[in-house]
């Protein structure tokens, strides 16, 4: 089957964008929140936390580009997980341009959390220890503004074999566990990655992570009802 993405590289029109995206998206002209999906497990619940977060948010496939979620207005863009390893030869890539635009903020959930470190020059490895289960997130920097409000260790679900070994150029790492030094990481206050997953059960405090995220970085408005 041919590849379809070359279609998304020149301003889209609605006929382009039917080819990716569900009708009821295409005919909205305002979007707070996109979450890009790779093929993770837990993608539609990271949008149910959105959701019962009261924020304007839809899942968008993860070829979408940059000027079509500038055209939604969109605030904030949430890289889901997914089953690749970043390094594969077609694991599902990102539009570039999303992560160098200024005006979007950005948060990596697991792969999507790899998929930037490794878009952006870092280095991404198959990890030591392989985490999948309960693990203790140590936060490195409580001041920062995803982990504003949170203890200073929690516990978090954690499903990777892969990890991000060194980060991009501006990054810091704000949390670590025993098994992974880099837990979560900050660029610019702009973009950020989170190893584990926030949207699940299991993880202590991941509502208020999205909750951060959602409405005190990216500022999008609770929809009145």
């Amino acid at each position: 089957m041919q590849d379809a993405s070359h279609l998304l590289v020149e301003k889209p029109d609605k006929i382009k964008v039917s080819m990716i995206m569900d009708k009821h998206i295409i005919n909205r002209e305002k979007l707070d929140i996109a979450v890009l999906d790779f093929g993770g497990q837990y993608t539609h619940l990271i949008k149910r936390m959105l959701d019962e977060l009261d924020v304007d948010v839809e899942i968008l496939p993860y070829n979408v580009n940059y000027r079509q979620l500038l055209d939604f207005h969109v605030k904030g863009v949430v890289f889901g997980g997914g089953p690749n390893s970043v390094y594969e030869e077609n694991a599902p890539r990102c539009d570039l341009n999303i992560l160098r635009n200024n005006q979007l903020k950005i948060l990596g959930i697991c792969y999507g959390h790899q998929l930037i470190a490794h878009q952006l020059d870092g280095v991404v490895k198959k990890g030591v220890r392989c985490e999948y289960g309960l693990a203790e997130l140590i936060i490195d920097d409580v001041n920062d503004p995803l982990f504003q409000g949170l203890p200073d260790r929690i516990q978090v679900w954690a499903s990777h074999t892969d990890e991000v070994e060194r980060l991009p150029l501006g990054g810091k790492t704000i949390a670590h566990s025993l098994n992974c030094s880099i837990e979560a990481f900050n660029i610019h206050n702009r973009i950020w990655g989170v190893q584990f997953h926030p949207e699940v059960s299991q993880t202590e405090h991941g509502y208020e992570l999205l909750e951060n995220f959602a409405v005190k970085i990216c500022k999008c408005n609770r929809i009145q009802l």
